[in-house]
């Protein structure tokens, strides 16, 4: 019997080991893969948040230009706007980190469609607006999150 406990003994020895090398490794590894996770997960909802937000600007039509045909943006207003709804509806867990870095009003031509619905006062250029915001990470690292919508009648 002798030999079968020295066995024994050394089969918990090493199950020991090889549970303390397993836990050395695996708790790291699952605390880092968990705070990755979290970054990820902050992002994408940053990212969410942003093109929730964008359509907003929506409200800054000029009804003339509507009332021409034409889609047009009231820019300072629009501009003004949209940076009170993104900071009127920022969820909590952005607060201090999620900032406007920069808000861009363009307009892209429209190619001319003899076809279309509004016949000779089809709109000449689309608006399009690009929202740059710059997340802060629990690490102190910035992203830099961009995101464009177009406005046009349909």
């Amino acid at each position: 019997m002798p030999g079968f406990t020295t066995a024994r003994r050394g089969s918990i020895a090493s199950l020991l080991v090889i549970f303390m090398l397993i836990a050395l490794v695996a708790v790291p590894l699952g605390i880092r893969s968990m705070k990755l996770i979290s970054e990820w997960l902050l992002i994408k909802r940053a990212d969410q948040y942003i093109q929730q937000v964008l359509p907003a600007a929506a409200a800054g039509l000029d009804p003339a230009g509507l009332a021409a045909g034409q889609v047009r943006l009231l820019t300072l207003s629009a501009h003004n706007m949209l940076l009170e709804h993104f900071q009127a509806n920022l969820p909590e867990v952005f607060a201090g980190s999620l900032e406007v870095q920069s808000l861009k009003f363009t307009n892209r031509p429209v190619p001319y469609d003899p076809g279309h619905w509004l016949g000779d006062r089809q709109e000449l250029s689309q608006p399009v607006v690009t929202l740059t915001a710059v997340l802060t990470l629990p690490g102190g690292r910035e992203l830099a999150l961009t995101h464009a919508v177009a406005i046009f009648l349909d």
